[in-house]
C-alpha cells in the first residue's frame, strides 16, 4: 500500500515537472536585451569606492577579535583565581 503511495507521488511530481517544463518551452524567445555602452557618459554617477568600505570592515572585524580574545582572557584569569 505505502509503495502504491510513493509511486503516485512520484508520478505527481514528474508529471508536473514535465508540464512546468513543456509550458517553459512552448514561450518565445525574450528580444536581446540592448547593449551596454561602454566608458563613461554624461551624466554618469559612477560606483561607490570599494577600499574606504573595506577598510571599515576590517577596521571592525579585527576590533570585534580583540574585544573576544579580551574577553576570554578575562575568563582564564578569573578561573584561575
Amino acid at each position: 500500500m505505502k509503495t502504491i503511495k510513493t509511486l503516485k507521488t512520484v508520478m505527481l511530481i514528474a508529471v508536473l515537472t514535465l508540464g512546468v517544463q513543456f509550458y517553459a518551452l512552448a514561450q518565445s524567445p525574450l528580444p536581446p536585451e540592448p547593449p551596454i555602452p561602454s566608458g563613461p557618459t554624461v551624466g554618469d554617477e559612477g560606483s561607490a569606492p570599494i577600499g574606504s568600505g573595506l577598510v571599515v570592515l576590517l577596521t571592525l572585524a579585527g576590533a570585534y577579535g580583540g574585544y573576544k580574545l579580551y574577553k576570554n582572557s578575562n575568563e582564564d584569569e578569573e578561573q584561575e583565581s
